[in-house]
């Protein structure tokens, strides 16, 4: 099964590293010599939604299609096991029959969203990097290595989860974090031979990555002696976390569902692109893109604005609600770690401490991913805060209960 995962995480990790450069690129370009492009925007994700929609098939669905497929491919085997336990039949054969598992996430997707997200940052859209990554790894490993391989149906679960882990690992840097992500996102028990294959595809996605040059942010570390005290403001800026997490859901799904009255959906896009546009002349252009500025001045122990993280969560809501392919990962990053250090300096706690702990938490009510969220900050900020991360994380996922940013999807 550590096969599986290096099939998974290498292309994955190509593809990231292709992206993450093209994307810095794009980001630097439009910040350092024509912060006017997201004038544009409109018109810009008027083409994109239009390609989607006319040549993107299942693709459009997204991350929700990847993360289902892998819902399917594991209930397909499940199905093949009790099958080959019952009358000897083989979990291949029972998969074959299921007639979902090989429904496949397909080829198309992965040349389009790296395309489609890096011309969405070029112009300011306030979209992330994970569900690019994702999709990558999904539409690499189920579209292309895996059909014309020949790799067993039987084995597709393993590689679609493999392929989770490669994808979220090789994007930022968190190996660990990524083995956890691709079991806990969706809730299932993970088994040896799919946790081997997981964190070969995450470690080898990474390595991939920073081998080929690529250099991820760096954040500050955390040093620090906590006490009862401020465990407990840890769970109680975890509440404040979860609803944070719940309002995006909701802002998001509005925003979808109101845009949903034009019947084309790239008037959709065209619609958000022209708010986030106009948003950005209004607030200021540190909410287009990534951000990550936003959040390297929170974690450094530095209080935002005050409204600085609804703000950012706005301009997301927006473009992901208008339909913008990206993803929402890093943009709750940036909220929950500018929300975090305002809190924190309400609270009378070490700011930096809180917006690490919003920049985990916040995603992780999103996610419903405690753990692969306090293992990330272990791996971001060190060891000495995860009793703090741990406790927020799980407090903001209580809140935040059955509001998710990853949906389950139909196909046909």
């Amino acid at each position: 099964m550590v096969g599986c995962g290096l099939l998974a995480g290498v292309p994955a990790g190509v593809a990231s590293f292709v992206f993450l450069e093209l994307l810095d690129a794009a980001i630097a370009g439009r910040e350092d010599h024509a912060p006017w492009l997201v004038v544009f925007l409109p018109a810009v994700s008027f083409a994109i939604a239009a390609a989607y929609h006319h040549l993107g098939g299942a693709a459009s669905r997204g991350t929700a299609l990847v993360m289902t497929e892998t819902d399917r491919a594991a209930g397909a085997k499940a199905a093949g096991a009790n099958v080959a336990g019952a009358e000897g039949a083989g979990a291949e054969g029972a998969g074959a029959a299921d007639g979902r598992g090989d429904a496949g996430v397909p080829a198309r997707m992965a040349p389009m969203v790296l395309v489609a997200t890096v011309v969405a940052h070029l112009f300011g859209a306030s979209v992330g990097r994970e569900g690019v990554a994702l999709q990558m790894a999904g539409s690499l490993t189920d579209g292309v290595l895996r059909p014309r391989l020949g790799v067993p149906a039987r084995h597709r679960a393993v590689l679609l989860r493999a392929a989770l882990a490669g994808g979220f690992g090789s994007v930022f840097g968190v190996p660990w974090a990524a083995t956890v992500f691709a079991f806990e996102v969706r809730g299932h028990r993970p088994r040896l031979s799919s946790a081997l294959a997981a964190t070969a595809a995450a470690w080898s996605g990474h390595l991939v990555v920073v081998g080929l040059g690529h250099r991820h942010r760096r954040v500050p570390r955390l040093d620090l002696d906590l006490g009862p005290l401020v465990l407990t403001k840890a769970a109680l800026a975890g509440v404040v976390f979860g609803l944070t997490a719940v309002l995006f859901v909701i802002a998001t799904t509005a925003v979808r569902r109101t845009l949903e009255r034009l019947r084309y959906p790239p008037l959709r896009a065209a619609l958000a692109g022209a708010v986030v546009a106009v948003g950005a002349s209004a607030l200021g252009r540190q909410y287009l893109s990534l951000s990550l500025p936003l959040a390297a001045v929170a974690l450094n122990g530095v209080p935002p604005p005050s409204f600085a993280w609804l703000s950012k969560l706005g301009f997301t809501a927006v473009s992901i609600g208008g339909g913008i392919p990206g993803g929402e990962v890093t943009p709750l990053f940036v909220t929950g770690a500018a929300l975090g250090a305002v809190v924190g300096d309400r609270l009378g706690a070490p700011v930096g401490l809180f917006a690490g702990l919003g920049f985990v938490a916040v995603f992780a009510a999103g996610a419903k991913t405690p753990l692969a969220c306090t293992v990330m900050f272990a791996e971001l900020f060190g060891l000495s805060g995860t009793a703090a991360a741990l406790i927020c994380c799980v407090a903001a996922c209580l809140v935040a209960q059955r509001y998710s940013i990853y949906p389950v999807v139909k196909r046909g």
